[in-house]
């Protein structure tokens, strides 16, 4: 099996990505999203509509660079384009739900980066059930004390290897789709602006090589950018080249097969 949709695409909120060329050079499409006002953390819905009529012109559903984590609620936006059962397998060190949210808490009538989770169980019909990967121990405990609990299979660590990983496989449907928070790995790999899991970058893209070959994806998503604004120059460009090699990784063990 494979990843059904092949195409990159980059989605610019800031200039983050112009510091990644290698990751530039495979993109096939760019999506200007600099001028969508209010979208750091939180969104209006006025906000997402105009997120999703950008979406909607793109060249391709394969795989979307989203940016900073502050903004992993687009993944919402790419799951309401499935028109079949699926299931959502997300790597995150947290668990983007309201009970789990910490400090992004959630705000009546906007969406955030820290509860797009519970939006997508309450509208949409085709998300089966979504498959954890990565999170911390608080993160996973209060997970499975939600209320979409039934619906959420939760793997805490890599303690269990590739082993682990492979028992996942067999939980997910045929049909996955896959959502990356570069958060989940050591910052040994990867630099993002909020705290960090354990994850070996080596231990993320045999997961992901596992999922492609075991499922057929119907689309991902990659975020954990550093924000462009508040770093300097030097150190974003330290910062970006690290996550670039973590992006390029991702996105060969994403298009594996096919």
């Amino acid at each position: 099996m494979a990843i059904v949709h092949r195409e990159v695409t980059l989605l610019d909120f800031d200039e983050t990505f112009d510091w990644q060329p290698a990751l530039v050079s495979r993109a096939r499409c760019r999506v200007d999203m600099r001028d969508v006002a209010g979208t750091r953390l939180f969104c209006t819905e006025e906000a997402f509509d105009e997120i999703r009529r950008r979406l909607s012109r793109r060249v391709g559903r394969g795989v979307t660079f989203l940016g900073s984590g502050d903004r992993h609620y687009v993944t919402l936006a790419l799951l309401a384009e499935i028109s079949r059962p699926f299931d959502l397998v997300l790597f995150d060190r947290h668990a983007d739900m309201a009970t789990c949210a910490g400090s992004v808490e959630e705000t009546p009538g906007l969406l955030s980066c820290g509860t797009w989770l519970d939006e997508a169980f309450e509208r949409l019909p085709n998300l089966r059930r979504a498959i954890l990967i990565g999170l911390s121990e608080e993160a996973a405990r209060r997970a499975l004390q939600s209320r979409w609990c039934g619906r959420l299979v939760v793997l805490t660590g890599v303690s269990d290897g590739l082993g682990g990983f492979a028992r996942f496989t067999n939980v997910c449907g045929e049909e996955v789709y896959i959502s990356v928070d570069k958060d989940v790995l050591d910052r040994a790999f990867a630099a993002t602006n909020w705290d960090h899991g354990s994850m070996r970058l080596d231990s993320l893209t045999e997961a992901l090589r596992m999922l492609v070959r075991a499922k057929y994806v119907v689309g991902a998503d990659v975020c954990g950018e550093m924000p462009a604004a508040p770093v300097d120059r030097w150190r974003l460009s330290r910062l970006s080249r690290l996550n670039e090699r973590a992006n390029i990784a991702i996105l060969d063990a994403l298009l594996a097969c096919g």
